[in-house]
């Protein structure tokens, strides 16, 4: 989760709980190449969730990105009182009910809801443990390392991290292990190999420089982690009969890098020499790359800084090329993943989506959004997680804090950008981006999408300005094959959009910095 400038306890307001023109084609493709994107928009679009949010609103969503604290699977602090949990090697895991909320939620119910309606889920198991650090717990963020004294950048120090990893992925994986590897309350029905569980996210935002030392991995540090977490280190990491790592309980469950609190190469490349000097077999031990962005423009540092800006201007489609560059030199098979982007609607926030001509601040949020998931496709990404689906308070002036694309808990109103996010996935859900089309005027983007294997497809245009920029009679370049065509317009109330017949042998149209989607049933 964001926090920046917000503190730690943004946490209680979230759970209430005691829990810390036309003409040819040219290329855009990632690299230079021509062939078409890998994943479908329907696929790329994910967002960011916690346990009690409705699940109903995740339709426009393949994907969520589930913030899960370590505690809420054991030693939980609840209302200030821990001290009965004594944690590794004794540990007593509770998963259903959990040891968050009081034994409120039920993780076994959330994520096999989320299973049945093909939603899959990302948990990111952020934050250490009140048992692991006793009275240095703070801050929530530090580095678990087994004991104080012990080196960060050695991997046999995250033991009774990494045990937990292999214990989550031994219930929520598709492998079912041996019973006599859980270590699990008694209220707990012994289960492995559920199967619900793709992936999992190893910490949130490692290199938070804003944060004291405690927090703030150096790229050898995370690596460190990170490898024990993996895999116990290549195996190396041994305590009697436990079990250490993700993959020795499923070696097909996707392992995701925290997402980096903005786009960093550099980061990166420490974390691969760490990899290459210090594991066996020199992987790069993630199946994600993973990274967070927000678009404003920087004042100090990496992050931070408004006023808030678009995706183009901010040129986010350029600052993730770097990074599937690296995935595609340094780890071919990993996907690459943006898992954090978004705007505010409070207006007084640094991150506040501005009025531009009739458009107000919450449409503006929206078509940003849209745009910035055309931008990601475009660049190569595989998963795009918006941050997030509730507000935390609509009327919190805090950066992130109204960066929902609802209301807070409880209230749940949608607001225009969940319409025009559901609307994005109707439109092009089953499409995968092909190319982008030449204008004159540099403003105005033509995207192409088509379905796999399939001659249908869609022409997405709008201007990448912020001035209220538009222009009525604009000549779509439809294809002289094309049978049919129609347009689709976002709506502030539709989860589908606003449709008409458009004429394919004259396919003229308005355009503005709302994207509009020409959907025809042959393109090239």
């Amino acid at each position: 989760m964001r926090f920046f400038f917000c503190n730690i306890f943004l946490l209680y307001l979230l759970y209430g709980v005691g829990v810390m023109g036309s003409g040819c084609s040219k290329n855009s493709m990632p690299g230079g190449g021509a062939s078409p994107s890998k994943v479908t928009m329907g696929e790329l679009m994910g967002v960011n969730t916690f346990v009690d949010d409705p699940v109903e609103l995740l339709s426009p969503f393949s994907v969520v990105r589930e913030y899960h604290n370590w505690s809420w699977d054991e030693g939980d602090l609840q209302f200030g009182d821990a001290k009965s949990y004594s944690g590794y090697p004794n540990n007593k895991m509770q998963f259903a009910p959990s040891a968050g909320a009081a034994g409120y939620w039920n993780f076994d119910d959330y994520y096999s809801n989320l299973h049945s309606r093909g939603i899959q889920v990302s948990p990111c198991i952020q934050g250490s443990v009140v048992w692991l650090h006793g009275n240095n717990y703070f801050p929530y963020d530090s580095k678990p390392v087994d004991a104080p004294g012990k080196s960060a950048s050695d991997p046999a120090s995250y033991h009774k991290k990494s045990f937990h990893a292999f214990q989550f992925a031994a219930r929520y994986g598709s492998k079912k292990v041996d019973d006599s590897l859980l270590f699990l309350a008694p209220d707990q029905q012994r289960y492995s190999g559920l199967g619900w569980v793709k992936y999992f996210e190893d910490w949130n935002e490692p290199d938070k420089f804003w944060m004291p030392e405690a927090a703030n991995f150096s790229p050898a540090e995370y690596a460190a982690m990170l490898s024990a977490n993996y895999d116990g280190h290549c195996n190396t990491m041994t305590d009697g009969s436990k079990k250490f790592g993700v993959k020795n309980a499923d070696p097909d469950m996707k392992v995701v890098m925290s997402g980096l609190t903005a786009i960093n190469p550099n980061y990166l490349n420490e974390m691969l020499k760490w990899f290459q000097q210090n594991r066996k077999d020199g992987k790069f031990a993630a199946d994600v790359i993973n990274v967070h962005q927000y678009c404003w423009r920087t004042a100090d540092g990496p992050q931070g800084g408004g006023p808030a800006i678009s995706p183009e201007a901010f040129g986010l489609k350029e600052k993730m090329k770097p990074i599937v560059d690296f995935r595609n030199k340094h780890v071919p098979n990993a996907e690459v993943w943006l898992s954090e982007f978004g705007w505010d609607t409070n207006p007084s926030s640094p991150l506040a989506a501005p009025l531009i001509g009739s458009f107000s601040r919450t449409q503006v949020q929206g078509m940003w959004l849209v745009r910035a998931y055309l931008a990601l496709m475009a660049a190569g990404a595989d998963k795009a997680m918006v941050y997030m689906l509730r507000d935390v308070d609509e009327s919190s002036v805090i950066q992130f804090a109204s960066s929902g694309l609802t209301l807070k808990k409880g209230n749940w109103q949608k607001k225009p950008s969940w319409y025009y996010l559901a609307a994005l996935k109707h439109i092009l859900g089953d499409m995968q981006f092909v190319g982008e089309e030449s204008n004159e005027d540099e403003t105005l983007i033509t995207y192409k999408f088509k379905q796999r294997g399939m001659n249908k497809g869609a022409y997405v245009i709008w201007y990448n300005t912020a001035s209220d920029k538009r222009k009525a009679g604009h000549l779509v370049p439809v294809n002289k094959k094309a049978g049919s065509a129609q347009l689709f317009q976002l709506s502030d109330s539709s989860e589908t959009g606003i449709s008409t017949a458009l004429s394919v042998s004259n396919p003229v149209v308005t355009v503005s910095e709302m994207p509009i989607f020409v959907v025809v049933d042959f393109i090239e």
